[in-house]
């Protein structure tokens, strides 16, 4: 998977798990080319269900860790693309 596939399948989860689509403040952060993921949520139970979703979209094994250590959707979807063998 491609960095670009990888943001597709981010932008899809976190509009599941935080309804994006109705939230203008949301769409806002989203919408910008880099936004930080942080930003999304301060509960660790979202990064938790964030990250899990990920690991099932992708096949690739995460941890919590590896979304403070990638604090930004670029970053995140980079590490994402290399994990899979596609960076």
């Amino acid at each position: 998977m491609t960095s670009s596939d990888i943001r597709a399948i981010l932008l899809d989860v976190i509009e599941e798990l935080f309804s994006a689509s109705t939230d203008a403040d949301m769409q806002e952060l989203i919408s910008q080319p880099d936004f930080k993921l942080t930003d999304l949520t301060d509960s660790s139970l979202s990064v938790t269900e964030l990250v899990m979703r990920m690991e099932e979209e992708t096949g690739v094994m995460l941890e919590n860790a590896d979304f403070e250590a990638h604090p930004t959707c670029n970053s995140f979807c980079a590490m994402l693309a290399e994990r899979s063998g596609a960076a």
